[in-house]
C-alpha cells in the first residue's frame, strides 16, 4: 500500500513546483525546483560543476585544523617546557593554525600530565621518607613513643614492625 502524500508536497505537485529528478531509492525528488529550471540543485544536470564547487567549499569549511605530523614531539620536563608549550598552542589557535577543539583536548591532556607528574612526586616523597623511617627504626634513632600512630600508618607489610 503506497504511503499517502502530505497536502503540502500534493499542492506542490498539483502546480509543477518539485524538482522531477529522482531519489537513490528510485523515489520522487520533493525538493522545489529551480525557477529556471526542472530540477531543483542537487539533481539539475546543467549545475554540475556548481554542485561540485558547493560540496569543496563545504567540505573546506568544516576541516578541522591539525599541526602536520612533522611538528616535533614537545618533551615538558620543566616548568619553562610547560609555559613554552601552553604560550605556543595558545597562539597556534589564535592564528587559525591549530583547531579549538584539539587544542582543548591538547589542554584537557596537560592537565593529566600535570596531575600524573604531581602524584609521581608525591609517591617519591613517600617512599622516601618510609625509607627514612625504616633505617631509622633498624638503627635504633627512631623513636616510636614520639609519634602518634594516628597520624602515620606504615605501608601494609611494615605493620608488624611498628610496634617493634
Amino acid at each position: 500500500m503506497p504511503k499517502p502524500k502530505s497536502p503540502r508536497s500534493n499542492t506542490i505537485t498539483k502546480i509543477g513546483l518539485s524538482c522531477i529528478g529522482k531519489t537513490s531509492d528510485d523515489g520522487q525528488c520533493k525538493s522545489p525546483r529551480l525557477s529556471s529550471s526542472q530540477y531543483c540543485f542537487f539533481h539539475d544536470p546543467d549545475l554540475t560543476e556548481e554542485r561540485k564547487a558547493a560540496q569543496s567549499a563545504g567540505g573546506q569549511r568544516n576541516t578541522i585544523k591539525v599541526l602536520p605530523a612533522s611538528t616535533p614531539d614537545v618533551k615538558l620536563r620543566s616548568a619553562e617546557d610547560q609555559n613554552r608549550f601552553l604560550e605556543e598552542t595558545m597562539s597556534q589557535v589564535r592564528r587559525g593554525e591549530l583547531d579549538p577543539k584539539v587544542a582543548n583536548t591538547l589542554g584537557y591532556l596537560f592537565s593529566l600530565h600535570i596531575k600524573i607528574k604531581s602524584d609521581l612526586e608525591t609517591d617519591r616523597r613517600i617512599s622516601s621518607l618510609e625509607s627514612l623511617i625504616k633505617r631509622q627504626r633498624q638503627n635504633g634513632s627512631f623513636n616510636s613513643d614520639a609519634v602518634d600512630e594516628h597520624e602515620w600508618i606504615p605501608p601494609s607489610g611494615e605493620k608488624d614492625n611498628a610496634k617493634e
